[in-house]
């Protein structure tokens, strides 16, 4: 009896070896078969709205999954996406022959946006074919591509929720546009239903800017984003030949929303620290006036607030003071196309005007806060504009007295004007 028994845990022992070797070879046999990834396409596809290929599945051990790559296209809203070396640590269900993803990591991936809508696709946790995502994915390196930027080089994470993914990110190097790149510190956001819900974005630029944003981005509509901001170089948002001349640091807030179809910038911002220097009209104001401080401008208050609809720039509230030199207030300036519009008020101190014949009397009328006062109408270039001020003091000077202007008094005058182009940043004119 005890023989057979023997014999029998033998047997048995034997047997669940066999079987055991058979369920493993079986079970990689069928992760690895162009069935199961043909599952696996039409899942993925379906949760992204795109046309799916999986490279060839490997399985490394009965637990883990390997692709060496993922590419996903033709959709109106992700126009590309290509995962590279993508491996998954899962848990099998033989019954249901299906597989439960506990945690993924992707070396890299790209991923190109289009303008377009996605199409309907199903949130992770709605997702019931043979596999399915219950933990989180970490993507070593993220390159995105959409319209008019880039984020490149991100460390991101994302987790599934109910209905919803949740992505946090951080390092990496935001390009919107043509406009200075920012370097990402960390974001967090959702996305659920075709829409990407930006919770907080921490971002620097150089030694002292800082950013802060959030908002929504949703396919095929114009996004909402809200973003305050300190310590900005103004010097990187200025052409080329005003970089040597203006500089200081901006900070301020802006939002980005949508009223109908159009776009719409609204903003102020405030310029801290500014200089204003190496220009050609302070050197005619120096000489001019007599008055040398006059060859570098410190600005000790520049402000002003924008609003952007489509190609109309508004500048309202603008304020620019160096203190005890020169002052410029104005209620409304238009920017279309390159093009300004509006007038401002300029006020000098009365020293400044000693050697311009008739200045006083018949321009500059007005006394107000340490300042006499003239209004100044701009037109032209928006960062060059021509004033109708010069002919003015011109007038006056040929009426108070025949011989009484000097050679640069014109010159002079037009460039004291110039003060307030500056003070309109590059980036939010529409050209």
């Amino acid at each position: 009896m005890k023989r057979v028994l023997l014999g029998f845990l033998v047997v048995a022992a034997l047997a669940l070896v066999t079987v055991f070797f058979g369920y493993r070879t079986w079970l990689r046999s069928w992760l690895e078969s162009d069935g199961f990834r043909h599952r696996v396409e039409v899942e993925l596809a379906e949760l992204l709205g795109a046309k799916a290929q999986l490279a060839a599945i490997r399985v490394p051990s009965p637990d883990s999954l390997y692709t060496d790559r993922f590419h996903a296209s033709g959709s109106p809203l992700v126009e590309l996406l290509l995962a590279e070396q993508v491996r998954a640590d899962v848990r099998l269900a033989l019954l249901s022959r299906s597989a439960t993803v506990e945690h993924a990591e992707v070396a890299r991936v790209r991923l190109r946006l289009g303008a377009g809508r996605p199409r309907a696709g199903k949130p992770a946790s709605e997702v019931h074919g043979p596999v399915e995502l219950r933990g989180d994915i970490r993507i070593h390196r993220l390159d995105l591509a959409w319209p008019g930027g880039a984020l490149e080089r991100v460390a991101l994470k994302v987790a599934p929720a109910s209905k919803e993914w949740l992505l946090s990110a951080e390092g990496g190097l935001l390009q919107p546009g043509s406009a200075p790149a920012w370097d990402v510190q960390k974001a967090t956001a959702r996305y659920r239903d075709g829409a990407l819900h930006l919770t907080d974005a921490h971002l620097r630029q150089g030694p002292t800017g800082e950013a802060t944003l959030s908002g929504k981005f949703e396919g095929g509509a114009l996004p909402e984003v809200v973003a305050s901001f300190k310590g900005v170089p103004v010097e990187e948002y200025l052409p080329q030949d005003w970089r040597a001349r203006l500089s200081g640091q901006v900070e301020g807030r802006a939002t980005w929303k949508a009223e109908g179809r159009q776009r719409v910038l609204e903003g102020v911002g405030h310029l801290t620290g500014g200089t204003l220097a190496a220009l050609p009209m302070l050197e005619h104001v120096a000489l001019v006036t007599q008055m040398d401080a006059y060859r570098k401008l410190p600005l000790h208050l520049a402000t002003a607030s924008v609003r952007q609809v489509g190609e109309r720039v508004e500048i309202r509230d603008l304020l620019v003071e160096s203190n005890g030199l020169l002052k410029v207030e104005g209620a409304l300036l238009t920017i279309a196309k390159g093009q300004i519009s509006g007038e401002v008020q300029l006020g000098v101190p009365a020293a400044a005007l000693r050697l311009l014949p008739g200045a006083k009397t018949k321009v500059f009328t007005t006394e107000r806060g340490g300042y006499l006062w003239a209004t100044v109408r701009l037109s032209g270039s928006a960062f060059h504009p021509q004033e109708d001020l010069s002919s003015r003091l011109a007038a006056a000077a040929v009426t108070e007295s025949a011989g009484a202007v000097r050679d640069g008094v014109l010159e002079g005058a037009r460039g004291v004007l110039d003060v307030v182009t500056p003070m309109i940043p590059k980036g939010l004119l529409p050209y």
